[in-house]
């Protein structure tokens, strides 16, 4: 059956285009409110960029209600490099309890982690555990932190290619059926000295919306934090390519420059 155009922006077309907001002023107004509910959002960078705490808190602002950005729904968090930071997502998560008058351990309990150690593990899991824990629970937020770290280490380039586009279509689908936010992180290769995303072409293809992150050192012009950390949108099809703002990480998580 076909639909009117005007329908898609009605209930429960509209849903589809739903934004998760990053929790930071900047930023949010940088993506034009958030991440949409559409395909794959890679956030790129350098070590110690900011990545990993950027996604943990989007991990924590989909559980709130939606008049403060959030789904009110839970997320998960495929982590894939080594050791997860419990320490610091346990700090995070008691700011954000006190900000919003909630429960630490409700944030905590709200967030499913499993540790992935190579890509034969990641594709099980999204073919097995992770379709479990969506058809049992209200998810919002899908988080692969990150994906270059494993696929980094594959040797047999055209077996690693299929397994991205696998991948990358497996995630869509999840998108689609569930109505649900993908960010995976990705880390960056040298090349000719620039810094590009790793992967190659077949990783970019799956990807609908990139974003890099990069941080520098104290301007006071700027920021009154010591690393300020730049965070501009590469591509996406609703936001204006190249749009840039600056944040800074404190103790509660990432937060705007003062």
């Amino acid at each position: 059956m076909f639909l009117r155009a005007d329908n898609l922006l009605q209930h429960p077309f509209s849903t589809r285009w739903s934004k998760l907001s990053f929790g930071c002023h900047s930023i949010d107004n940088c993506t034009n409110g958030g991440i949409v509910t559409r395909g794959i959002t890679e956030i790129y960078g350098e070590a110690g960029t900011g990545k990993s705490q950027i996604l943990m808190q989007l991990c924590l602002t989909v559980q709130l209600p939606e008049k403060n950005g959030g789904f009110q729904k839970k997320a998960v968090l495929i982590y894939t490099e080594g050791k997860f930071p419990t320490i610091r997502l346990t700090q995070i998560a008691t700011q954000y309890a006190q900000k919003y008058q909630m429960i630490t351990e409700d944030f905590l309990d709200g967030i499913f982690i499993q540790l992935i150690k190579n890509t034969d593990m990641l594709m099980s899991c999204l073919s097995n555990q992770l379709l479990k824990i969506l058809e049992t629970n209200p998810i919002g937020i899908i988080v692969i932190d990150s994906i270059g770290s494993i696929f980094r280490m594959e040797t047999e380039y055209s077996e690693r290619a299929a397994k991205l586009t696998l991948l990358g279509h497996r995630l869509t689908e999840i998108v689609q059926k569930y109505n649900c936010v993908v960010v995976c992180s990705n880390q960056v290769a040298s090349v000719d000295d620039c810094l590009i995303p790793c992967l190659g072409l077949t990783w970019s293809n799956q990807v609908r919306c990139r974003i890099k992150i990069e941080k520098f050192q104290k301007d006071e012009k700027v920021c009154n934090s010591k690393v300020t950390r730049t965070f501009e949108v590469i591509y996406c099809p609703e936001i204006e390519s190249n749009k840039k703002c600056v944040f800074s990480i404190t103790n509660g998580g990432i937060s705007d420059c003062n």
